[in-house]
């Protein structure tokens, strides 16, 4: 193994132990929070510590975007999705709501293939259902 291939081993090993400990914080904390609460924590703690990094590490320009709209689609989208996440791990016991996020691209390849075909979902198809290479 080289050493680039590595290190995106221990990357996504370190992201997934990342997420593990986000939802059981999310978890431990759906007793006394709602999902909307903690979504909106979890993007402060974010930006606190992503803001600073970034302007370390890279000029004022990388802010810069001709796609604002694109960018707002997403952040609404994914931040629904996440409060999904969190009010299901509030719900289920956490084995199964893991069981079920992890199995999500099982489902994902039939979906696309029965709601995207002639593009009928217009705007809210493509993030969802995308052509990509990893659908292959």
């Amino acid at each position: 193994m080289d050493r680039t291939t590595a290190k995106g081993v221990l990357l996504i090993l370190l992201a997934t132990l990342c997420i593990v400990l986000m939802n059981t914080c999310a978890k431990a904390s759906s007793v006394s929070h709602g999902p909307v609460e903690m979504v909106f924590y979890r993007g402060v703690v974010a930006l606190f510590l992503l803001v600073p990094y970034m302007l370390a590490n890279h000029p004022v320009g990388v802010f810069k975007t001709r796609r604002a709209g694109a960018h707002l689609y997403r952040s609404i989208i994914g931040n629904i999705g996440v409060g999904l996440v969190f009010w299901a791990y509030a719900l289920l016991p956490m084995a199964n709501a893991t069981a079920l996020l992890f199995s999500a691209p099982c489902s994902s390849r039939p979906c696309r293939r029965c709601c995207s075909g002639n593009g009928w979902m217009g705007p809210v198809g493509w993030p969802c259902f995308s052509d990509s290479a990893a659908f292959s």
